[in-house]
């Protein structure tokens, strides 16, 4: 019987350069870290002055593992 996987893979990107990353099970598990992420980010005061709406992006895919 072959059994699939589904898993998602968030990545934090702060003006195109890879900050963090984390694999999960669920699709809002990625996008609740995701946001805390992104907040966490723009909370420092020396990133929120140096930082513009566009510049923190998160990149999220999915990915199947399949096997037997």
């Amino acid at each position: 019987m072959e059994r699939n996987e589904t898993y998602f893979v968030a990545r934090l990107l702060n003006k195109g350069e890879f900050l963090s990353s984390e694999i999960f099970e669920s699709l809002e598990e990625a996008r609740l870290w995701a946001m805390r992420e992104s907040k966490l980010l723009i909370s420092d005061l020396e990133m929120l002055r140096s930082t513009n709406v566009g510049d923190i992006c998160v990149e999220i895919d999915k990915h199947f593992f399949g096997y037997e």
